[in-house]
């Protein structure tokens, strides 16, 4: 069933609307083929971007949910889930497409796609207690208690926990030759080496905290990567212009799109900028301009698979 037209939204955002339902209704399919409980909302999303090779994120939930309720979402103190609703549709997808056609004859003069918030339609749950099963009393089941075990002997106790003793040498002082520990520790005195050892452990541990900040930011460059992968095709799209000189990007907004899609709270502006230089760094199709205070990313010619395996061959961040 082809999309109507609308005034102001290209078909493009409406053909994806639909291919994220599909890949959301694949993974929700598999995960209730190998389980009964609701899965995690932000699961789901995840394991569907991966099947769909683009992000599919929360604001793409709420605008398939602003069109049609085709799931229920779930809400508790560990989370959001979803499922799908009691009665599931023969054709989800072409029910869909249907609902979307519907939605865009009513609102012709919309500027942007239906959104809804999840807290207008989450249902509140209580996580599931944990049952302990109860065992019934021997007495309670049989006519006659059978008689208490006899207490094991003095003898037997002493035997079986003979082995537990301490030896008596751990508790025996030995004197030190003061000259045998001065030469096992070259000539430094306890507190000299209780201050070395605690700047071994300083320097140690700031060059490790390093070392996994850079090996962290170094595994998002894929991640930032698709979210500036993804403005690019957008801007291909929707401009009916010569769009060979390539795309121009915000900075701005890229940050604000992986703050809303990547679901990172370690990654601040700071980390996002060095990860984009890093991919500048490494791409010939990139190209960043910095004016009057505005960060402006310059792209041209994106190749996702051949581009991510140039990235992947970066490891620490310089």
């Amino acid at each position: 069933m082809d999309i109507i037209k609308h005034k102001h939204i290209p078909k493009h955002e409406f053909h994806r609307l639909i291919s994220n339902v599909k890949y959301i209704d694949s993974t929700l399919s598999l995960h209730f083929i190998n389980h009964v409980t609701n899965p995690s909302a932000q699961e789901i999303l995840q394991h569907a971007s991966n099947l769909a090779q683009w992000k599919i994120n929360i604001n793409n939930l709420e605008n398939i949910l602003a069109i049609s309720p085709l799931y229920k979402i779930y809400r508790n103190q560990h989370g959001t889930y979803m499922s799908f609703p009691d009665i599931k549709g023969k054709d989800r997808v072409g029910e869909f497409t249907q609902s979307v056609n519907k939605w865009i004859s009513m609102h012709q003069d919309d500027k942007s796609l239906a959104m809804i918030n999840l807290r207008d339609v989450w249902i509140r749950t209580t996580s599931p207690r944990k049952v302990t099963k109860m065992y019934s009393s021997p007495s309670l089941t049989t006519s006659a208690s059978p008689s208490p075990s006899p207490s094991p002997s003095p003898t037997k106790s002493r035997t079986r926990f003979a082995d537990l003793k301490n030896s008596r040498s751990k508790f025996t002082f030995k004197e030190k030759n003061a000259a045998e520990e001065s030469n096992k520790h070259q000539g430094m005195s306890l507190l000299e080496r209780i201050k070395m050892k605690e700047k071994l452990n300083n320097s140690a541990g700031a060059i490790t905290k390093e070392q996994k900040r850079e090996q962290y930011l170094a595994a998002k460059m894929d991640q930032i990567y698709n979210v500036i992968h993804q403005l690019y095709l957008e801007g291909i799209n929707s401009s009916s212009s010569n769009n060979t000189k390539g795309v121009s990007l915000s900075f701005t907004k890229i940050v604000q799109i992986v703050r809303d899609t990547c679901d990172e709270d370690q990654m601040d502006q700071d980390d996002i900028r060095r990860i984009v230089q890093l991919i500048n760094d490494r791409l010939t199709n990139f190209a960043i301009y910095e004016k009057a205070g505005i960060t402006v990313i310059r792209v041209s010619h994106l190749n996702r698979v051949e581009d991510l395996v140039t990235l992947g061959g970066t490891s620490v961040i310089n």
